[in-house]
């Protein structure tokens, strides 16, 4: 239930961003800042292309990170079996595969989530740092049993900024959990 319900918020969150941004465009990195008074601010970049893929990372306090990736197909059985695993490639880089989750979101889709173990988690946080970087080449597939499932290259309008914002609030969330306070107690 619990990896249902984040699977729904991630979809909303990012979908809701882009459809209320309307004069927004096609393929371009979004920055979207969402308090929660139990959890601290979640804090997502991405960017949702025109053959409804979305892709991008999400943080929580003490850099708590994760990256999606949304395919257009829709689910239509009964279970998600199978061993997850999201490759990225950055540049002319060879490409980096990272273990994930496979989920369904609440629009039937498929959803990719690399965020299990701390080293996956700080993995994520070197590819998101790296993705920052990008001068030619963002792109990421979603694998199912080692076979690619779905691909893209993804356009790269908008990323520094919108990955430099999530950087910088999963910095400020991490500074306030050093200090010992909560973000209820802010």
């Amino acid at each position: 239930m619990k990896r249902l319900a984040y699977a729904t918020l991630v979809s909303g969150l990012m979908t809701g961003v882009l459809l209320s941004s309307g004069t927004a465009r096609a393929e371009e990195w979004y920055f979207n800042s969402e308090p929660n008074a139990f959890q601290g601010a979640v804090n997502d970049a991405f960017i949702v292309t025109n053959r409804q893929m979305m892709t991008g990372f999400t943080c929580r306090n003490n850099f708590d990170m994760a990256m999606n990736l949304v395919t257009p197909e829709r689910f239509k059985g009964d279970r998600v079996e199978g061993k997850a695993t999201l490759a990225i490639i950055v540049d002319d880089l060879p490409p980096t595969e990272i273990p994930a989750k496979l989920l369904v979101n609440n629009n039937n889709k498929f959803l990719f989530k690399a965020d299990d173990a701390e080293t996956t988690r700080t993995h994520v946080l070197t590819i998101a740092k790296l993705v920052r970087t990008a001068s030619t080449r963002f792109a990421v597939a979603g694998m199912l049993d080692g076979q690619i499932m779905h691909s893209s290259n993804f356009d790269l309008i908008g990323m520094p900024k919108a990955l430099g914002q999530l950087l910088a609030a999963c910095q400020r969330s991490t500074d306030t959990m050093k200090t010992g306070r909560t973000p209820v107690e802010k």
